[in-house]
């Protein structure tokens, strides 16, 4: 017989109460009054307008802000208003609705609906704040015949904030009605008031509407709820002075120059002014108005015409030359010696030398001092190359591991210093010998310390003299295992690459230069002099110091690791030499350019973006460098 099952209907009660609480979403969660604001506006000011609406006061004003909305804080807004705390004075004036921002519809933006009329009324309390009243219709113009005299009219009360001339006032609309369809919504303006005590203009006006609630539209005639749209008077440019740009200074730069633009009608408030660079958006650091503005200029701005744009009016200036930069950051590492896997910052290294870029835009760093192969995502997730056996995986350990390359099939080789060898790591983690000219144990490569191949499998590899009459020189061994010695240097030589032409790029590390070996193995002089200094110059004006790593991108730009001099050079395909980032002093120093700071780089890689990977030896790090 079967025992009878009695539902325990408190546990379930209790279930679903659990379950219905986990239901709710954090959206349900209440807006919780502001107690402090990094805003200079009274945290009443902000509940009262935002938080009783249930709508974050700071998150908003940043967005308006951002978009184009001026907000002035303060506590002292201009006296329009009278010292007897009993006496209302009014403000009225007209204002054109240019929509300059819409979160809801971008394509409203330059849509200009009519001209409105505000009445205002500001009263200064007892207590020193400043309480508002706000009437406004539309008003009937012959540009604008589908906005008729009160099509959209309302009122309501709010505060006043703002300092010297400038004000904004804030409004909570209870009955606004547009063509017979009532809303709710919060009203900001904001302008600049002159000629007192008559108050005649009001000028640089931008109004937003945060539009809470409306009755039925069926039309959409009405911006629906949440909607937050911000206009930009351009009725009352006539008591605005033109833009000129008269003329700036230095007239050409990389991303992040101060420029100093001089002319007239520039806004008092700095950030009034709206600086592009071709078209790019700049930021305005200070200003000596009305004749003078301090900008930087903006990422990736290219080379164009400088504009300066205050309100409605634009002010064209002469063409600013941009000058691409290298930005260094530092990938990973920190500066520290050590050995820690990790992401970033927390990976350590001890002396990285040689670098590589493997088929899957990974990177493979030869890590010297803690003798491994080290591989870092894009990402900066570093982790040491191991060999594993039935589950059994343990790092691969190398003796003095210099330079590294991978090919098409994801190998990765490893010129092995210490062995006098060249060993493969395999796709599948397997470690092996470059083997050739009929050796069982492996082919004998003097010193190696660069290491290259081609796309046909045939690997390349920097012999140094050690005083045994061996080398210098660049040995090749093919897929089959055949040696060659594909040229014989005068000096010793570290990193190398090689372009799709099958012409082969040497740092010749002691005798100061960059070699270019042609597929058929004739030599000449790309850039460098033979003695040790910097210089940068036209092929043999140029200088080096013990350059060790090279590295050459599809339009046949090599790149080089100057070692000694702590900076990373460029020679293009015609032997031009510049230098792309390095102080010249040791350091480890993010920044633009001739900001940054490197301590012995020593190896390079490019990829098909233009972006410069460098193994920072003595900083232990290994740093990216992106051409904005």
């Amino acid at each position: 017989m079967k025992a009878t099952v009695i539902p325990n209907y408190t546990s379930l009660a209790l279930r679903l109460l659990f379950l219905i609480f986990c239901s709710c979403s954090e959206e349900d969660s209440p807006v919780q009054p502001i107690t402090q604001s990094k805003y200079n506006i009274p945290t009443s000011v902000l509940n009262t307008i935002f938080t009783e609406e249930q709508l974050p006061a700071e998150e908003i004003l940043d967005k308006i802000k951002k978009n184009g909305m001026l907000i002035h804080e303060g506590t002292t807004p201009p006296p329009i208003f009278t010292t007897n705390v009993n006496t209302i004075v009014g403000l009225s004036f007209t204002m054109e609705h240019t929509c300059i921002y819409d979160d809801q519809a971008g394509s409203n933006v330059g849509t200009v609906y009519g001209q409105y009329e505000q009445n205002i009324a500001i009263t200064r309390n007892p207590d020193g704040s400043f309480a508002a009243s706000l009437t406004y219709a539309s008003v009937a113009h012959p540009d604008y015949p589908q906005y008729p005299a009160n099509l959209d009219h309302g009122s309501g009360t709010g505060y006043a904030t703002g300092n010297g001339n400038n004000f904004t006032l804030f409004f909570k609309i209870t009955n606004g009605v547009y063509d017979n369809i009532t809303y709710d919504a919060i009203w900001m303006i904001s302008g600049t008031v002159s000629n007192f005590p008559d108050v005649r203009e009001v000028s640089n006006i931008t109004k937003c509407l945060v539009m809470l609630r409306k009755d039925n539209d069926p039309d959409d005639k009405v911006a629906n709820p949440k909607t937050i749209r911000i206009f930009r008077d351009t009725a009352s440019t006539q008591n605005q002075p033109d833009v000129v740009v008269i003329g700036f200074t230095p007239a050409a730069g990389s991303y992040g120059t101060l420029v100093t633009i001089t002319g007239s009608g520039f806004s008092p408030n700095a950030q009034e002014n709206v600086v592009r660079f071709n078209g790019v958006v700049a930021s305005v650091q200070s200003g000596n108005a009305p004749n003078q503005l301090q900008v930087l200029v903006p990422k990736g701005a290219g080379t164009g015409p400088i504009t300066v744009q205050v309100n409605s009016k634009t002010g064209t200036g002469g063409t600013f030359t941009y000058i691409p930069a290298y930005t260094v950051s530092t990938l990973v590492g920190n500066g520290n010696s050590g050995y820690v896997n990790g992401k970033g910052p927390n990976a350590l290294f001890d002396s990285p030398f040689g670098i590589t870029l493997d088929p899957e835009g990974s990177l493979q760093v030869s890590d010297i001092g803690n003798q491994v192969i080290r591989k870092i995502t894009m990402q900066g997730d570093v982790s040491t190359r191991q060999e594993c056996d039935d589950g059994e995986c343990a790092d691969i350990i190398f003796e003095n591991p210099h330079g590294v390359a991978t090919d098409a099939s994801k190998n990765i080789y490893v010129a092995e210093t210490g062995t006098n060898r060249v060993q493969i790591i395999s796709s599948d983690g397997f470690v092996s010998s470059l083997e050739g000219g009929g050796s069982e144990f492996g082919l004998f490569i003097n010193d190696p310390q660069g290491v290259a191949v081609d796309a046909q499998g045939t690997v390349y590899v920097t012999e140094m003299d050690n005083n045994d009459n061996i080398g210098p020189n660049i040995q090749t061994i093919t897929s089959t295992g055949i040696v060659n010695t594909f040229a014989d240097l005068t000096q010793n030589a570290n990193g190398l690459a090689l372009d799709a032409n099958g012409n082969v790029y040497v740092a010749e590390t002691e005798g100061h230069r960059i070699l270019k070996i042609s597929s058929t193995g004739i030599i000449s002089v790309l850039a460098g002099n033979g003695q040790l200094g910097f210089a940068d110059g036209s092929g043999t004006a140029a200088s080096f110091n013990n350059p060790n790593g090279v590295a050459v991108d599809a339009q046949g730009n090599v790149y080089v690791a100057d070692t000694g001099n702590h900076r990373i050079r460029k020679i293009t395909p015609a032997g031009e030499v510049s230098t792309l980032a390095g102080t010249g002093q040791r350091g480890l120093v993010d920044g633009i350019g001739s900001s940054a700071q490197f301590n012995n780089p020593s190896g390079i890689a490019v990829d098909a973006q233009g972006n410069l990977y460098v193994a920072d030896s003595q900083n232990h790090s290994v740093r990216k460098m992106i051409l904005e």
